[in-house]
């Protein structure tokens, strides 16, 4: 997927976040432990750890072949259109979807699915739909910074989101 163009003063925060990675400054949460053998396992062993169980323990969570856009997906269902922008009445989450024509690292796979998860919390906590501001203060709470790289990097564990 071809990159949106950056602004100037994007490009100048970039920087400077990936100088302050680089010097140890800011460090992105490197949970590199093996990844249980399904999708439902490792969401329910996120979901214990990292969300208290707060989340739908019957939360389908399926491999989708046909993401093109995204690594991940989380889907909601709701009452309408909140007052606020970018929140809903009554939100709740459906399902997650995992792109599965990818080569995924262990702390790769961690981190896609605890940002879909983090996007079902603030559904169903907040009634917040996209990447607002709940749904960043939540990643940076589990260790995702914005903008986050990990330590030696490789490319298949870059997202558009990636500094």
């Amino acid at each position: 997927m071809p990159r949106k163009k950056l602004s100037r003063h994007q490009m100048l925060l970039n920087a400077a976040k990936r100088q302050m990675m680089e010097s140890g400054e800011i460090d992105c949460r490197n949970d590199t432990r093996p990844v249980p053998g399904n999708l439902e396992e490792l969401y329910a062993q996120i979901n214990r750890e990292d969300f208290d169980s707060q989340l739908p323990e019957n939360l389908p969570v399926l491999w989708n072949p046909r993401l093109r856009r995204a690594l991940g997906k989380a889907f909601y269902r709701s009452a309408g259109k909140g007052k606020k922008r970018g929140h809903r009445d009554a939100c709740r989450p459906t399902k997650i979807e995992m792109r599965s024509d990818w080569q995924w690292t262990p702390r790769f796979m961690r981190k896609v699915m605890t940002h879909e998860m983090c996007h079902c919390w603030a559904y169903q906590e907040h009634g917040e739909v996209g990447h607002g501001k709940r749904f960043w203060k939540k990643m940076r709470s589990l260790g995702y910074m914005e903008g986050h790289r990990f330590p030696n990097q490789l490319t298949h564990e870059a997202d558009i989101y990636c500094a």
